[in-house]
């Protein structure tokens, strides 16, 4: 692509025309000289990957001992320096604990709804009159299976823990998780 500028050119259609293609070629540039990446922390070992290009909901593929870097494809320096390693990995290192029932509560209702608006109408009547339809029910069945799979995921933590102190102070995080989000459910049938 060949641009030429001169003093003729100034009518606002050329100024829109050259401003539109300098972004697409910055944008270019950009796309050449850097890359997303992925650094995540695993058994205490810091790993970087490069991401695809046409990669997207980044915020909800993020794991929480993660994080993105853009990085200089011309560099071979790595992402995270050694003076912050010790960060990562000690940031990676989250107790279920830590965590805010409200936070924990807003995200099993983000996942609840994501599942929920994936139900087709056609699944719901194919359920009420027991239906055999070529789709089926896929949606539908995976939805309500939610309530059995987040009892097994509480009970499965609260055994797990092999300190009685721990374990009663996740046995009262999970009602207070519990708590919460009986309140969401309650203030939006008001």
């Amino acid at each position: 692509m060949h641009f030429s500028l001169d003093s003729s050119s100034s009518n606002s259609l050329n100024d829109a025309f050259l401003n539109k293609n300098i972004s697409y070629l910055l944008f270019l540039f950009f796309l050449r000289c850097y890359s997303l990446c992925e650094v995540s922390v695993e058994n205490g070992v810091i790993k970087q990957k490069r991401l695809s290009d046409h990669i997207d909901n980044l915020p909800e593929r993020l794991p929480i001992n993660a994080r993105y870097y853009l990085k200089n494809n011309h560099s071979t320096e790595t992402l995270v320096p050694d003076h912050l390693s010790n960060d990562l990995i000690r940031e990676a290192r989250i107790n279920f604990l830590q965590l805010d029932p409200l936070e924990i509560c807003a995200q099993l209702t983000l996942r609840d709804f994501s599942m929920f608006k994936s139900i087709q109408t056609t699944e719901y009547i194919d359920h009420i009159f027991k239906l055999k339809s070529f789709y089926g029910i896929p949606s539908l069945e995976k939805f309500l299976k939610l309530p059995n799979q987040e009892m097994y995921w509480t009970i499965t933590e609260i055994i797990r823990e092999n300190n009685l102190v721990q374990r009663s102070k996740m046995v009262k995080h999970f009602i207070k998780i519990a708590s919460k989000k009986k309140k969401k459910k309650y203030r939006r049938m008001k």
